[in-house]
């Protein structure tokens, strides 16, 4: 907003020949036209930049411009001026007198001279721009709100206020009052989402939990299992639950040692070596307790392979491969390929015998074994008896030395060629 000539005057007197804050100047030139702190500021900026003078506070104070006559107070007073206009009107006119000094004097005249309870006519209550009664500012302060929530609440219906601005309003208004601001419990605008309602662990659960202890779980995994069923229980609790059930049982409570990171690997190293994929192992895990993600369990099984310099025994090596080779014969699956067995039926009836076999490999084995049935309708002449002997095993050799092929496992390649593995050549 453009601020006249008269108004940067006013603002420019007040904050060199006086003390009076910021606040307190504003307040008094706005009596005519609102000024904002922006206003002010810039004002101080321009007499700073055509000066080339610094701006400083109440030390340049001159007492020749207060010598104001009692009789020119007095007839403005009985006019029915206020003392923000009194004081206006001495700025514009030459004079310089801090609010509070012009106040104090003027009080002290009606009381020495007896001229009674002085009335000054009440100042029009100036709509705030925002458009935001007192009452509206009141109710939500009496609820509770704290001020930046008042703030988001009045831009969501279209009035923009800052928190600063409102606490100052409602400083003035209990200051109107003669009241201090009181102290309240600070609530938001938004209903608090009810507190989750948790169950007691009751006589129907200590069976649970005698079995989790007896099953090795700690304390803490026992509390866990608990919280993730909507109990609410800590492990300290637990324990003296633990040790009363015991008692009352006449048992001896398990001697539990919290499972470490190598007992872990341990034993997920222990259920690989037995042919478990890493999801049969997460089920037994969690079985056991141990509550382990599944990328975590791959993680730390090679890990262990690893750090015990064994090649790891996934469902893809070399031995499975074989091994699943001289288990399942191609003749096997064509035949059970001509009663339709679907992948899922053939799978269903390799894990009854203790087979292992993925959906993958499947598909995989039987593509190829197509593939060689459609090669041998096409090429039916070609003899394989044709194929030098020697060279296959020289071949077999070969993968010896730059794969690191063991004799069983040659030897199973050789048999499924129907040739004879021989170590030397």
């Amino acid at each position: 907003m453009a601020v006249s000539p008269k108004i940067k005057n006013r603002i420019i007197k007040l904050t060199l020949y006086t003390n009076m804050s910021a606040k307190g100047i504003i307040s008094i030139v706005s009596e005519e036209v609102p000024v904002t702190i922006e206003d002010y500021c810039e004002v101080l900026e321009e007499y700073e930049k055509t000066t080339g003078k610094k701006v400083t506070k109440g030390n340049k104070y001159n007492e020749e411009l207060i010598e104001i006559s009692d009789d020119l107070l007095i007839k403005l007073c009985k006019e029915g001026w206020s003392n923000t206009k009194i004081l206006n009107f001495l700025l514009d006119t030459g004079y310089v007198i801090p609010y509070i000094e012009l106040q104090n004097r003027i009080n002290k005249l009606y009381k020495d001279l007896n001229l009674g309870i002085r009335r000054t006519p009440k100042k029009k209550k100036q709509p705030r721009k925002c458009g935001i009664s007192d009452e509206e500012i009141l109710a939500l302060f009496d609820k509770g709100v704290t001020f930046p929530d008042m703030a988001k609440y009045f831009e969501k219906i279209g009035k923009k206020i800052t928190a600063q601005r409102l606490n100052m309003i409602i400083h003035e208004i209990y200051e109107k009052r003669g009241e201090k601001v009181p102290k309240r419990n600070k609530k938001v605008l938004e209903d608090k989402p009810k507190k989750t309602e948790y169950k007691k662990v009751g006589p129907d659960d200590y069976k649970k939990i005698f079995y989790l202890r007896e099953k090795g779980l700690t304390y803490e995994q026992i509390a866990n299992y608990l919280k993730e069923n909507g109990y609410k229980i800590s492990a300290s609790s637990i324990s003296k639950l633990c040790k009363a059930i015991y008692k009352e049982a006449g048992k001896a409570e398990p001697d539990v040692k919290r499972r470490t990171t190598s007992f872990i690997n341990k034993r997920i190293f222990d259920l690989k070596e037995q042919g478990l994929t890493y999801k049969e192992i997460e089920e037994i895990l969690k079985d056991d307790g141990i509550d382990i993600s599944l990328n975590s369990i791959s993680a730390r099984g090679y890990s262990e392979y690893k750090r015990r310099n064994v090649h790891v025994r996934g469902s893809n090596s070399r031995e499975k491969r074989i091994m699943l080779s001289n288990a399942i014969t191609d003749n096997e699956l064509e035949k059970l390929l001509k009663q339709n067995y679907s992948y899922r039926m053939l799978r269903e009836l390799f894990k009854g015998r203790g087979i292992d076999v993925s959906y993958a490999y499947l598909q995989k084995r039987i593509r190829l074994l197509r593939a060689n049935l459609n090669n041998e309708t096409n090429n039916s002449n070609i003899d394989i008896s044709t194929i030098n002997e020697k060279r296959f095993n020289n071949v077999l050799l070969n993968l010896k030395e730059t794969k690191a092929a063991s004799d069983e496992q040659l030897k199973a390649i050789a048999d499924y060629y129907g040739f004879e593995f021989k170590k030397e050549a």
